[in-house]
């Protein structure tokens, strides 16, 4: 369904979680142009993460709450 999607979000929650397919599915969508990504101080792959969201453009966020005002704002 990513793409079929609008807007692909990825929210770790938890610093200490491995979240193996979350970070697959940054794998998968990152160059689609739809993702946001909210990623906690501390998780173990969070260098990586900011690398690919570099990369590709992604907007990574400070939290929940900032993820959906960004959310609505692509959807406009």
């Amino acid at each position: 369904m990513m793409e079929r999607a609008t807007v692909i979000t990825l929210c770790i929650h938890d610093a200490k979680a491995k979240a193996p397919i979350s970070l697959l599915e940054l794998g998968l969508g990152a160059a689609s142009g739809k993702m946001l990504v909210v990623c906690p101080e501390g998780f173990w792959k969070r260098g990586n993460i900011q690398v690919v969201c570099q990369r590709f453009g992604i907007s990574m966020l400070n939290n929940e709450q900032d993820l959906m005002i960004a959310v609505e704002k692509k959807l406009k």
